[in-house]
C-alpha cells in the first residue's frame, strides 16, 4: 500500500515529528511505501520529508494559514504522481485548509495530536502569546489584536475547515480527553490511544539514587519549563545534590538559561540541546524521575510512557 503522511514540520520539532519518524520504518518493514509531505520551515536543519511546500515570509505568512496556495499545488501534484492509497494527516499548521481541498477522492484520515484552529475550545492555544495580557492564554486575557485574530480563526478559517473537513473519512484522537474536545466542536472521531516503540526495560534500578531530574521536550513556556525552573530551588533546599537536565531546544532557550542564572541554580541545571532517540533513552536511564510540567493541552505525551518503559516515574 502507498501511504502519504502529512506533517507541518519536516524536522524533529517535538513529539509529533518523533512519532512520524518512528512509525515510518515500521510501516516500510511491513511492505508499505511511505512518503512524507511537510513545510520547508527551518530549512537550515536536516529534514526527513520527501516533499515540501513553501511557507511565505512576512505578512504573507499569516495569510498562508487561510489558504496556502503552494501547499495546495504541491499536494495536487503528489496525488497525481504518487497516487497514494491512504493519506494520513498528522498536523495541518502551515499547510492550511488548502490541503484538504486538494485531496479529491483520496482515502484520508487525520489524527488530532494537539490544538488545531478548527477545535473551538483550543483556538486560543493556536494564537501567539503576544495576543494576551500577561501572557495568559485564555479568552479573558485577549488584547484587541488577539480578539481580532480569535474572530478570524473561529469564523473565517473555521468556515473553511468546516467545509474542507468533509473530505476526511476518519478523524482519530489519541486520548479520551481529546476525543471529548473534538466532539464538542461537532466532529465525530474515534479514540485510538498513542503507541510508541518502547525503550528496553533492562536498566539500572539504582540509578535513581543520583537525584537526577530530566525534562525532554521543546524549550517553550507552554511546556512549563519556567514552572520547573522556578520550582527547582525548593528541591535543592531538601536535596542539595539534585541535578536538572533539560533535553531539547526552542525559541525560548536563552530566556530559560538566563532565568536559571537569576534563580541561582545554573550550576545544577544542564541544557543539553537536541539529542537523538538513543540519547534520550540513555538520559532516561540516568534519571531518578522524568518530569512533564506542561501547562497547555497535551493530547497524550509519549515522554511519559517512554520513561516508564525504563522503570522511571
Amino acid at each position: 500500500m502507498k501511504i502519504l503522511m502529512i506533517v507541518s514540520a519536516g524536522y524533529i520539532k517535538g513529539g509529533i515529528e518523533s512519532y512520524v519518524t518512528l512509525i515510518r520504518p515500521i510501516l516500510e518493514e511491513q511492505g508499505h511505501i511511505v512518503k512524507i509531505l511537510s513545510s520547508d520551515e527551518c530549512s537550515d536543519v536536516p529534514h526527513f520529508s520527501d516533499y515540501e511546500y513553501k511557507v511565505p515570509s512576512g505578512a504573507f505568512r499569516y495569510l498562508s494559514y487561510t489558504f496556502n496556495v503552494h501547499a495546495y499545488c504541491t499536494l495536487k501534484r503528489i496525488i497525481r504522481e504518487f497516487a497514494p492509497d491512504v493519506v494520513h494527516i498528522e498536523t495541518i499548521g502551515h499547510a492550511s485548509p488548502s490541503i484538504l481541498f486538494a485531496l479529491d477522492r483520496a482515502n484520508t484520515f487525520m489524527t488530532i495530536h494537539g490544538p488545531e484552529a478548527f477545535v473551538e475550545s483550543m483556538i486560543v492555544l493556536c494564537q501567539p502569546l503576544s495576543d494576551f495580557r500577561d501572557h495568559t492564554q485564555d479568552k479573558q486575557h485577549l488584547r484587541l489584536i488577539g480578539k481580532v485574530r480569535y474572530f478570524y480563526y473561529r469564523y473565517i478559517i473555521g468556515f473553511l475547515y468546516r467545509r474542507a473537513l468533509r473530505r476526511v473519512k476518519v478523524m482519530v484522537t489519541p486520548s479520551l480527553y481529546m476525543q471529548r474536545l473534538v466532539a464538542e466542536s461537532g466532529y465525530e472521531n474515534i479514540c485510538i490511544l498513542n503507541g510508541t516503540t518502547l525503550f528496553s526495560s533492562d536498566t539500572d534500578r539504582d540509578a535513581w539514587r543520583d537525584q537526577t531530574i530530566v525534562f525532554a521536550g521543546r524549550l517553550e513556556k507552554f511546556k512549563g519549563v519556567d514552572v520547573l525552573l522556578r520550582a527547582f530551588p525548593a528541591i535543592l533546599e531538601r536535596f542539595p545534590k539534585a541535578h536538572l537536565m533539560l533535553a531539547g531546544d526552542g525559541d525560548e532557550r536563552e530566556y530559560f538559561e538566563n532565568l536559571s542564572a537569576r534563580l541561582g541554580i545554573a550550576s545544577a541545571v544542564e541544557f543539553m540541546g537536541r539529542i537523538d532517540r538513543k540519547g534520550i533513552e540513555e538520559l532516561f536511564r540516568r534519571s531518578s524521575i522524568v518530569v512533564m510540567p506542561s501547562v497547555w493541552v497535551e493530547a497524550f505525551g509519549l515522554v511519559g510512557i517512554e520513561a516508564m518503559s525504563v522503570g522511571r516515574p
